[in-house]
């Protein structure tokens, strides 16, 4: 499929691995796709891919991005294969797709890295809070978060309440019956969590800030989004954890707070030498009649994202974002303000695993430890 957009491509590619699981792989060069299907689904499923090209084509609008930092290595990248050192020393524990376990020097540096983020939200006089690893799906749809990306929840459920069918199902598992279905499982009120911070605007919701007293939390948690075959070693995972630092208060407030991370960032990967830009992004929104809100997020610098280079493959890594949300979730969750002015609200997340996997990507297993220490020399682990 040659296309002559690689942003246009990159959202593409997103969306067309949830058109069915009969496709195999999705590869990029450029601004072409290449998918693989088996051989009996390829006219239906290229059917279902030219249909979205269709649809998605017509409303794409190129909004070149703002790049506001960039950095350039001067460390030697790795010549060999990042992910399978990281197996082959038991850094990453695979399991099934988009599942990994780690540990070691991987642990260390993941630990640092929440360690240093945790230290710049204290800073700043931040509270941390510990959330659930579930969320109801009414506070979902409270912000309208299902209608936007419907691909990405994970349902949580149980067994219904019926003590016969409980032995029921027992009975018809041990016999090797594949009966996990609704005849047996209860309609879901929960998902898993795929943020950090509507949890922190439920905490708030109904109440009245002092604008001269804004609230900042910081949390990290395990969050879930299905991400079918775009998940891929430890550059996208089902389960995973973030950082995140929420800030609610005032228009001024929330985007001075929001610079001032930024700079945080530009300063951390100097110090580390890092590969990496900040620049002007998007949610990825599923439904085309949401594509709007990301040509707005685009052209009013609502979102940035820190981006880093993987050696291996020449692509780019978001590993954190820095969120301006305006007014939006402060209307939806009714936070208001005793002054009676406006309640802007903003949020600066990390992913904590990919974070890693990319700082490794360029510096290699043997410097690891050489971050953590804050030493430029190299050292063999």
């Amino acid at each position: 499929m040659p296309l002559d957009n690689e942003q246009y491509v990159k959202s593409l590619r997103y969306k067309i691995a949830y058109i069915s699981k009969d496709i195999q792989d999705i590869t990029e060069q450029g601004a072409k796709l290449f998918i693989k299907v088996s051989e009996e689904k390829a006219a239906e499923i290229e059917a279902a891919i030219f249909r979205l090209v269709e649809e998605t084509s017509e409303s794409y609008i190129d909004v070149p991005a703002d790049v506001i930092f960039e950095h350039k290595s001067g460390h030697k990248f790795p010549e060999y294969d990042i992910y399978e050192a990281l197996l082959s020393n038991q850094w990453v524990v695979p399991y099934e797709n988009g599942l990994v376990g780690f540990g070691k020097q991987f642990l260390n540096l993941y630990r640092y890295l929440d360690q240093t983020f945790v230290q710049w939200a204290e800073q700043h006089g931040a509270v941390e809070y510990v959330y659930p690893d579930l969320i109801s799906i009414d506070t979902l749809n409270q912000y309208h978060y299902i209608a936007q990306f419907p691909n990405h929840l994970m349902f949580a459920s149980h067994l219904k309440e019926d003590i016969e069918l409980i032995q029921d199902f027992s009975s018809e598992v041990s016999a090797g019956c594949d009966c996990y279905n609704s005849s047996y499982i209860d309609k879901p009120t929960y998902a898993n969590k795929l943020a950090i911070c509507p949890h922190v605007y439920k905490q708030y919701e109904n109440q009245a800030i002092d604008p001269e007293q804004p609230i900042i939390v910081t949390s990290a948690g395990k969050c879930k989004r299905f991400e079918s075959i775009n998940m891929t070693k430890v550059e996208r995972l089902l389960d995973f954890t973030m950082r995140e630092i929420v800030l609610v208060g005032s228009y001024e407030y929330v985007l001075k707070l929001r610079e001032e991370f930024i700079q945080l960032t530009e300063d951390l990967i100097r110090r580390i030498d890092l590969q990496a830009n900040i620049k002007t992004g998007n949610d990825p929104f599923f439904t085309t009649e949401y594509e709007p809100k990301a040509l707005l997020q685009q052209k009013l610098k609502l979102k940035y994202e820190l981006n880093m280079l993987l050696p291996y493959s020449g692509k780019e890594l978001s590993v954190g974002s820095f969120n301006y949300h305006g007014t939006y979730f402060a209307e939806a969750f009714n936070i208001t303000s005793t002054d009676g002015s406006n309640v802007h609200t903003g949020c600066i997340a990390f992913g904590l695993e990919r974070f890693v996997y990319a700082i490794l990507s360029q510096i290699g297993l043997e410097q690891a430890q050489s971050v953590t220490e804050g030493q430029n020399e190299r050292q063999f682990i």
